[in-house]
């Protein structure tokens, strides 16, 4: 099903314009999430954490999940409703809870964030949280009252031979759509997923941000939580006062800073507005659009863009944001300021490949030798053809995510529906 000619008109595009709220968000409101220190390896009988039986009388308000990966560590993130004494349990996968490692975390913080280290590569380990019960054994919390799994957590070498990448976007509606495509992400064998943005549409449906980010995100998305961290950038409906959460967007409090070299990432308080990872010779660069709409700060991250576009280091460089800079979609002629200010800078560099979200649909575009891609059918609300670009080779308005197969040479892509049918398939060589 390749270049769609046909396109029907914009199913229910109510309440998703493009329209952002103009706020300017404080960076210092989120408490940070208590880092725990790492011990060294005990030998001693730990503390028994019971996966079978009652749950914990405390509760998670963001579950357990994997932040971010590297060949030997896991950076793992929850937040439960109250302070309480407890164990990040961790053991390998053809073991028991209590043949592993425990971490015991701060007792007076509710945010722990929480690197596992010196992990076997390409091993299998499983992780689980435990808060004391009153009969001295530790229990899971539950999730949405319902119990939530340990996570697979499987370490793998960014620098590897092969990297496999998906990417999603403009998922947050919470869709069976949405979920049938989180199932086929977890058939494509990949390592990492990517959010093009608009992570949760429509919260002042929900009785609070953390509802609407509990409802669309972490329930749709939960088998994918559970086995693989997801890189998101924020959209402009991640901006909307609906999800304002201590004068800050709910994202920034769902993602806190990475463990990253400090020139990766902005020094942007408890915001992960822009940072950037290395992958294989390439460097991803993920980075706020709507800065340019909202007081967060344009001027510093085009500065931070500029630097690492100028860094000769990599082979290539691959950017992901929001507004889709060119598009033939319904939000046609939102991407102008993007033009204007990030379009020169990609051109006078080494970028290959733009990722966005932004239009509910599929596109791929090719722009004074820069491969556009506009991936933004991460639910059931799809958005038809607006007027075709001259530059614009394939368009589909149909739900999808990407996999992006990463090798010593080139990029492998293909655009994939919730049937798993392909709509389309290229490959990209990297300069020599």
């Amino acid at each position: 099903m390749l270049g769609c000619q046909t396109i029907v008109d914009v199913q229910n595009p109510s309440r998703t314009s493009t329209a952002p709220a103009t706020i300017s968000p404080s960076s210092t409101a989120i408490p940070s999430a208590t880092v725990t220190p790492i011990p060294t390896a005990s030998s001693t009988p730990g503390p028994e954490l019971l996966l079978e039986g009652p749950l914990s009388s405390i509760s998670y308000t963001i579950p357990l999940n994997i932040q971010h990966l590297t060949k030997n560590d896991a950076t793992l993130f929850f937040e439960i409703e109250s302070p309480a004494d407890g164990f990040l349990f961790y053991w390998p996968s053809e073991a028991q809870p209590s043949q592993g490692r425990w971490i015991e975390f701060d007792n007076e913080s509710t945010r722990h964030l929480i690197t596992l280290q010196n992990l076997e590569q390409d091993e299998d380990y499983f992780a689980a949280v435990g808060l004391l019960g009153q009969a001295g054994s530790y229990h899971t919390p539950a999730f949405g009252e319902e119990s939530w799994d340990p996570i697979h957590v499987h370490p793998f070498d960014m620098q590897g031979e092969v990297v496999r990448i998906g990417v999603i976007g403009d998922s947050g509606f919470g869709d069976q759509v949405t979920k049938n495509l989180a199932e086929r992400i977890l058939e494509s064998d990949i390592h990492m997923l990517i959010h093009t943005g608009d992570l949760v549409y429509r919260a002042e449906d929900n009785v609070t941000p953390r509802a609407a980010y509990a409802a669309k995100f972490y329930e749709a998305f939960a088998q994918v939580l559970h086995g693989m961290p997801i890189y998101p950038v924020i959209g402009n409906h991640d901006y909307e006062n609906a999800v304002m959460w201590l004068d800050l967007p709910y994202y920034a409090h769902a993602f806190p800073p990475l463990p990253l070299n400090p020139e990766s990432q902005a020094d942007s308080g408890n915001f992960r507005q822009y940072y950037a990872l290395e992958v294989g010779s390439l460097q991803f660069l993920f980075i706020d659009s709507q800065a340019f709409w909202v007081g967060t700060g344009s001027g510093d991250q085009n500065s931070w863009l500029a630097q690492r576009l100028e860094n000769n280091h990599y082979t290539a460089t691959i950017v992901i944001f929001h507004v889709a800079p060119y598009s033939s979609g319904l939000h046609r002629d939102d991407g102008k300021i993007l033009r204007q200010e990030w379009v020169p800078l990609f051109e006078q560099s080494n970028v290959i490949l733009v990722i966005t979200g932004h239009d509910h649909n599929y596109e791929r575009l090719q722009v004074n030798g820069i491969t556009y891609l506009v991936s933004g059918g991460g639910s059931a609300v799809l958005y038809g053809l607006n007027e075709r670009l001259a530059q614009s080779e394939i368009f589909a308005r149909q739900s999808h995510f990407l996999v992006l197969t990463l090798r010593k040479n080139g990029l492998d892509i293909a655009a994939i529906d919730a049937d798993g049918m392909i709509l389309d398939s290229f490959r990209m060589q990297f300069p020599p």
